[in-house]
């Protein structure tokens, strides 16, 4: 995993089906305005996971791909079972601004807001329907999936979801 995907994603296997995660920032400009002499550009940054399944049937040449919020935590978080996939991502949104002085030039970078979201996703067996469950806020350091469970450890707590409830 760490030579195919630079340490930056995963490979997962069940006994069907090969799925590669790897992680993606996206940047994109949000907003520009002045703001006394200054001209001030507000961009967001976040992180996606694009999830490709590959099946192992050597006759098969076709795959599934998905792009989703967050980047997925861990070799446990991620999990396999009657065709779907599960697993858990932290999506982070930062802002941060770029203040330019519209007589000098000079730049400054300032952070706007940052915002952390645990989410708990199914991916149908093609990976076209997602379901996405927003986790509590807390900030979520472990994730584990078992038969019909997940597990997220917390800094607080641990808790255990079934998945046929979310």
């Amino acid at each position: 995993s760490a030579a195919a995907l630079g340490g930056m994603g995963r490979i997962y296997t069940d006994s069907t089906d090969i799925y590669i995660a790897f992680f993606s920032e996206a940047s994109e400009e949000t907003d520009t305005y002045t703001e006394g002499s200054n001209n001030v550009e507000e961009f967001t940054t976040h992180c996606m996971t694009a999830v490709l399944k590959i099946p192992m049937e050597p006759k098969l040449t076709s795959h599934s791909e998905a792009l989703i919020d967050g980047c997925f935590m861990g070799d446990f978080s991620i999990y396999s079972k009657d065709g779907n996939l599960y697993l858990c991502t932290i999506a982070e949104r930062k802002t941060h601004a770029v203040y330019t002085d519209k007589n000098t030039g000079w730049s400054e970078h300032r952070d706007v807001s940052a915002e952390i979201t645990g989410i708990l996703y199914t991916l149908s067996a093609d990976l076209s329907a997602i379901s996405a469950y927003t986790l509590p806020d807390d900030v979520v350091f472990s994730a584990r999936f078992a038969e019909n469970y997940a597990w997220i450890g917390y800094f607080s707590e641990e808790l255990c979801y079934d998945r046929s409830e979310l």
